[in-house]
């Protein structure tokens, strides 16, 4: 009995090492860092001090990834605090094996130490930061729960999600199967019974994941599903059935996704707006109504043509009336097209003309006096002399005496002829007196 006895010590007292385990190697030079410990015929994680001290916490075998050993090592390793936690061991009180949960992104299976804080990229309590660059990483959640006095370190394996600094797993399909860790929060923990989730685990869980290989514009939104993104009532997002974005913009004009068009869509304040709109073949029309429609420079209607090209457009004049469609051109109306006319399919005709309330404009008649050039000026009824074109005003104005410059209309004579300076028009076979002589106003061939 006494000899069975002592066995039973010896195991006990195995298993209590187990928590943590010095080997002194004395007469060695060592390198302080992490490396293997073959133990029992099972190798392990374990961290090597330069005194050449193995230490080795309490281990639980990982299914998929091998043997794990989740602790942290300092940034001076060699300072002789090579763990976390006050007391140097791995027990139930050590601050990252009190049945507290974290995840922590890694590239591999717990192998790349390039990323987060150390080789074991620890992002309990939201210490991970969301570079970009890790997401769609493996990352780990863990949980301790304490064995023979020590810590035994249960791990479940996903993907991170770095906009949302969690680590989830996944569905085929891109969406979120569950959520392990998010921050500080956890939502599953591992007790005797073995794994046990809480509601949160279930948080997001079928919509898209970011760290699941979605777009990150559909991250936590619906697959198949339209979204508007800016808050103007007009779907122009689709996540699609395996959480791909196709936003409505200009690459993607007048393609189609699911039951929609994307168009560029004006609503009746004149708006426009990028829009999924609800069929593959718009019922929606560019007819100028309203005008922005015709100069948008977008294939509204989708029919191939666009603008002053679209049938539905001709006549249409935009907002100052500046421009017309008419034959499938935009025309403008400027300085450079004055008095231009244009005749629309309907046969209305409109004249570029300019007026002082509403300056260059398309017009269906021309303001009275209008004028581009001096030839659109006739003669003063009253003086009978030759109105010119005020390029100020576009307008015809007429000089109150008859001279070379402003002369006078056929049937009359000017009497600047006879005296040299400005006078007035004298009708054919009237006598004008100056300085004691008369003079005969006669037609001229």
């Amino acid at each position: 009995m006494k000899r069975n006895n002592l066995k039973v010590a010896i195991i006990l007292v195995l298993f209590s090492s187990l928590s943590l385990l010095i080997f002194s190697y004395t007469g060695l030079s060592c390198k302080c860092g992490w490396g293997k410990v073959s133990l029992w015929g099972n190798v392990y994680d374990a961290y090597h001090d330069s005194n050449c001290n193995y230490r080795v916490c309490g281990f639980d075998k990982d299914d998929t990834d091998g043997w794990i050993c989740l602790v942290e090592k300092v940034d001076n390793p060699c300072s002789g605090n090579e763990y976390l936690g006050s007391s140097g061991s791995c027990g139930s009180g050590d601050d990252y094996f009190d049945n507290k949960c974290y995840a922590y992104a890694s590239k591999g299976a717990y192998t790349d130490g390039s990323e987060c804080l150390t080789s074991r990229s620890v992002c309990r309590n939201n210490k991970c930061p969301n570079y970009n660059s890790w997401n769609g990483h493996t990352c780990h959640f863990a949980d301790g729960a304490a064995v023979w006095g020590g810590a035994s370190c249960h791990s479940k394996k996903g993907k991170w999600n770095a906009y949302e600094k969690a680590c989830v797993q996944c569905n085929s399909d891109h969406t979120r199967k569950y959520l392990l860790a998010k921050g500080s929060t956890r939502c599953w923990n591992y007790d005797a019974s073995g794994w046990q989730q809480y509601s949160c685990a279930y948080e997001g869980a079928g919509t898209c994941d970011y760290g699941c290989g979605a777009d990150i514009e559909c991250n936590r939104k619906s697959p198949d599903t339209f979204y508007d993104t800016n808050s103007d009532d007009y779907k122009d997002l689709y996540c699609s059935d395996y959480c791909y974005a196709y936003k409505c913009n200009s690459d993607n004009e007048c393609t189609s996704k699911g039951d929609r068009t994307c168009i560029w869509y004006i609503d009746g304040n004149g708006n426009g707006h990028w829009y999924w709109y609800p069929s593959t073949s718009p019922s929606y029309t560019e007819d100028g109504s309203p005008w922005q429609e015709c100069f948008d420079k977008h294939d509204n209607d989708c029919d191939k043509a666009g603008d002053c090209a679209d049938s539905g457009c001709d006549c249409v004049l935009n907002g100052d009336h500046t421009h017309i469609c008419a034959n499938g051109q935009d025309n403008v109306c400027n300085s450079g097209n004055c008095g231009k006319s244009v005749t629309c399919k309907s046969g209305k005709t409109y004249y570029c003309v300019y007026t002082s309330s509403e300056g260059w404009h398309w017009s269906t008649s021309k303001p009275s006096n209008f004028c581009c050039v001096n030839d659109d000026c006739g003669y003063d009824s009253n003086t009978h002399i030759k109105g010119y074109c005020d390029l100020s005003s576009y307008t015809c104005k007429y000089a109150s005496s008859c001279d070379p410059t402003n002369p006078c209309e056929d049937g009359y004579c000017c009497t600047y002829y006879i005296t040299g300076q400005k006078g007035s028009c004298k009708k054919v076979g009237s006598v004008y007196n100056y300085n004691e002589i008369s003079y005969l106003c006669v037609k001229t061939q």
